[in-house]
Parts: C-alpha cells; structure tokens; sequence
C-alpha cells in the first residue's frame, strides 16, 4: 500500500475516533450496549425489520398482507409504544447514520458545503 493511501486511513481512522467520541456517536454506542442487554427489545426490533422487509414485498406488488400478519404488526406496534429501549435506539441510529451520511456526501461533493 503505497504512502498516500495510508495517510488517507490514518485520517480516516481520525476521523472515525471523531465521530464516536460525538455525544451522537457516545448515545448510539450506549443504546446498542442496553440493546444487547436486553433480549425482549433485541426481538422486537428484529420484527420491525422483518415486518419492513414484508412490507417492502408487499409494495413491490409481489404479495398481500394476511389478516394474521396485520394481527401481527398490530402487536408489534403496540410493543413498540411501550418499549422505551428499542424507540431510543431507533433514533440514535438514525442521528449516527445521519451523521455518517453527511460525512459521506462531502467526501463525494467537497465543494458542495
């Protein structure tokens, strides 16, 4: 590996350290810990990408929901509303993902700011 590009990882592994140590990236990292922890919210947010992918199906005009599978999402819903851990984590991964996104864009589009 030739010099330059290992002065682009050593900036980028900077640039990584970054964004974790960002109280966005801090958060993200502390909801995946009490994720991990928690075997009832890490079910529950395997089914809403399960549910999401059905759904994405469902939209490809590939196939139709079942009154058992409406039954299900209900459920889920209703888990969800009252599952404080999974809603939290929801949301820092999409702020970190955020935040990765941007960075992604500048490096693509640097002189757009």
């Amino acid at each position: 590996m030739d010099k330059e590009i290992q002065d682009i990882l050593i900036k980028a592994d900077e640039l990584s350290q970054l964004i974790r140590r960002h109280p966005v990236g801090m958060r993200y990292k502390e909801c995946i810990a009490a994720m991990k922890d928690d075997r009832k919210s890490r079910e529950l947010l395997y089914s809403l990408i399960e549910i999401g992918k059905r759904i994405g199906t469902i939209r490809a005009g590939n196939d139709e929901i079942s009154p058992d599978e409406a039954e299900r999402h209900r459920v889920i819903d209703s888990e969800l509303r009252s599952n404080n851990k999974v809603k939290e984590f929801i949301t820092a991964q999409k702020e970190y993902l955020e935040i990765v996104r941007t960075v992604i864009d500048r490096i693509k589009n640097p002189d757009t700011k």
